[in-house]
């Protein structure tokens, strides 16, 4: 993932008092019923509603994000990291008294489980956390067993054209594949808005092959991440849970893969929620493969990049005659695109956004860049 120089954008404020929801079903999902949180304050409880857990004892000591270059969700094993539920849903929490992130500092988070991190005082994040998806990183609980994977592969005409795979839908759908030849691309998923659990973002549709029998995969999902403090919680730098660019159709005639979804952002604090003004929150859709010609493969799509202005993530372009584009995935208040029919290979659709939530306190950015918009 490339950090690149983050500049100032126009005014804008999101606030939330919100002390939970109300549960229900999103997509695939069936929430564990749980407790709502108790009347009186309990120091080792954090999160509210179905976000909502306790630790075994009240965290103590400080935890510097400097120290973890690159954090293993799978692992969880640092002196302060440990395997919990919420709900139903297994994740590494990361507690401390304090949490911080120094401005210049990168840390890389992967795995398998979502990333918790639990304050009791503050946590500051002042450089670069990656919790992205792009080429073989998969970021934390990406590819959630939630997502509805059906019909977002392309189909294939066995030894002719392979169509396009769908986009990864999360946050909002991903684009379609294209049509290859006479093959019918993926067909994005639908899904309401909001998540009510923690979770990571969704796959892109395989491109269907063409005459080579090579298929083009699609992009992975964002990972996932919960900040969650009994005190403050302060961005100055990055966070970034966006999904990864799709392969390109493989030679002769195979269809683009489709992008991964944007993964989750969680914000949850009884004290002030800070997003400073050269922050960045991005949840972003990945961009979709180009379908391959009658000679050359088609385009891989985009990763999306942390910058300002926002970046849309570019499909899979055609530089040659014969291949089709690749959709565009989703960003800011753009929605991800379709890939492109071709008389070959189909090009695959960009992955939709992901989700962004502020379950507590209100939430200021004179001059940040959030993407997608925070919901409740």
């Amino acid at each position: 993932m490339r950090w690149l120089g983050l500049f100032l954008l126009a005014s804008c404020k999101f606030s939330a008092n919100v002390s939970g929801d109300g549960g229900g079903v999103d997509g695939k999902e069936i929430d564990a019923a749980i407790d709502a949180p108790p009347d009186a304050f309990d120091d080792k409880c954090f999160g509210a509603g179905t976000f909502y857990f306790c630790l075994s004892a009240v965290p103590s000591g400080t935890e510097s994000l400097d120290n973890n270059a690159t954090f293993d969700t799978t692992a969880c094993n640092t002196v302060n990291a440990q395997p919990i539920m919420i709900g139903a849903t297994q994740v590494c929490a990361l507690a401390a008294e304090t949490i911080s992130l120094s401005s210049g500092q990168d840390t890389v988070v992967t795995g398998n489980l979502p990333l918790v991190l639990v304050a009791v005082t503050s946590i500051t994040i002042d450089g670069n956390i990656d919790a992205s998806s792009f080429d073989l990183k998969v970021g934390p609980g990406a590819n959630s067993p939630a997502c509805d994977t059906t019909g977002i592969d392309g189909t294939a005409a066995a030894g002719s054209t392979g169509g396009g795979g769908a986009g990864g839908t999360f946050g909002t759908i991903g684009g379609n594949g294209g049509t290859g030849g006479v093959t019918a691309g993926g067909v994005a998923t639908t899904a309401p808005p909001k998540s009510t659990i923690l979770r990571g973002g969704c796959k892109g549709g395989t491109g269907m092959p063409g005459t080579a029998g090579l298929f083009g995969l699609g992009g992975n999902g964002g990972g996932a991440i919960f900040l969650a403090s009994q005190g403050t919680i302060t961005i100055n730098g990055a966070i970034d849970a966006s999904g990864g660019g799709a392969d390109g159709g493989q030679a002769s005639k195979g269809g683009g893969g489709g992008g991964g979804s944007g993964g989750m952002i969680v914000f949850h604090s009884l004290g002030a929620l800070t997003i400073g003004a050269a922050a960045t929150l991005n949840a972003n859709g990945g961009g979709g493969g180009g379908g391959a010609g009658n000679v050359d493969p088609g385009d891989d799509g985009s990763d999306p990049i942390v910058t300002t202005p926002l970046v849309v993530a570019l499909g899979g372009q055609t530089a040659t005659a014969g291949r089709s584009k690749g959709g565009d995935g989703a960003a800011g208040p753009t929605a991800a695109t379709p890939g492109a029919n071709g008389g070959n290979g189909g090009g695959g659709g960009g992955g939709g956004h992901g989700l962004i939530r502020v379950l507590r306190g209100e939430i200021n950015f004179p001059a940040g860049t959030v993407s997608p918009t925070p919901v409740t």
